[in-house]
C-alpha cells in the first residue's frame, strides 16, 4: 500500500472513530493521519533487525555481517573501504581526507580551510539525508495541522506548524538513528 493510501486510511479510520464517539470527524482524521506519519512513516525501512547476515551491496560485493562490527568501524572489501553507520555499510571516498574552503566574509583571508576525513564526510552525508527525510515527514504533519487550523477558522494561515513540523521531524529521525546505533553497538560488544 502506498504512503498516501496509508495516511488516508488512517485519517478515515481516526475520523470515523471520533465521530462514533460523539466528536468531530475532522479532529479524528487529523489525529489518525498524524499518528500514522510519526509512528510508522518517520523511519519506515530503517529499522533493520539484528542478524541479517551478509548483504549484497549494489555493486555486487558481499559485505561482512554487521553484527561483527560496531558503528564507525571500517572494513575493506575487494579494495574498497566501507564504514558501518546506522547499522548499514557506506562506501568511503578513496582519499584519507579532503580539504574544503569555507567562505567567511568576516575572516581576514575571506574564509578558512577545513579538513574532513572520509569517514566524517560519509557520516555527515548520511545524517543530512536522514535529517531531511525526517524533516519532510514532519513538514507533512505540520502542513496537515496548518490546513486543519485554516479550515476550522482558527487561523488565516499558520506557517509555524510547518516549520515546527520540519524541525521536530528532523530531530526525531536523527535521535532514532542514534538509539538504533547505541543498541546495535551494545549488542556487538556483548557478543565479542
Amino acid at each position: 500500500m502506498s504512503t498516501g493510501a496509508q495516511v488516508t486510511m488512517s485519517a478515515v479510520i481516526g475520523g470515523t472513530a471520533e465521530k462514533l464517539g460523539g466528536g468531530k470527524f475532522a479532529n479524528g482524521a487529523v489525529t489518525g493521519a498524524y499518528v500514522m506519519m510519526f509512528n510508522h512513516l518517520m523511519d519506515h525501512g530503517n529499522d533493520r533487525p539484528f542478524g541479517q547476515g551478509e548483504e549484497l551491496m549494489p555493486n555486487g560485493k558481499n559485505m561482512p555481517n554487521e553484527l561483527d562490527y560496531k558503528n564507525r568501524e571500517v572494513v575493506s572489501v575487494n579494495g574498497t573501504d566501507y564504514i558501518l553507520y546506522d547499522n548499514q555499510w557506506h562506501e568511503l571516498l578513496p582519499n584519507e581526507s579532503y580539504k574544503f574552503f569555507m567562505e567567511d566574509s568576516s575572516h581576514p583571508e575571506g574564509g578558512v580551510w577545513i579538513t574532513r576525513s572520509r569517514e566524517q564526510i560519509a557520516i555527515t552525508n548520511y545524517q543530512v539525508k536522514m535529517g531531511i527525510k525526517g524533516g519532510l515527514v514532519g513538514t507533512g504533519v505540520g502542513g496537515v495541522v496548518s490546513w486543519y487550523e485554516v479550515a476550522n477558522g482558527l487561523y488565516r494561515t499558520n506557517p509555524m506548524s510547518i516549520l515546527i513540523g520540519y524541525g521536530s521531524g528532523a530531530f526525531i529521525s536523527l535521535r532514532r538513528m542514534e538509539i538504533r546505533m547505541m543498541d546495535h553497538d551494545r549488542h556487538v560488544e556483548h557478543n565479542r
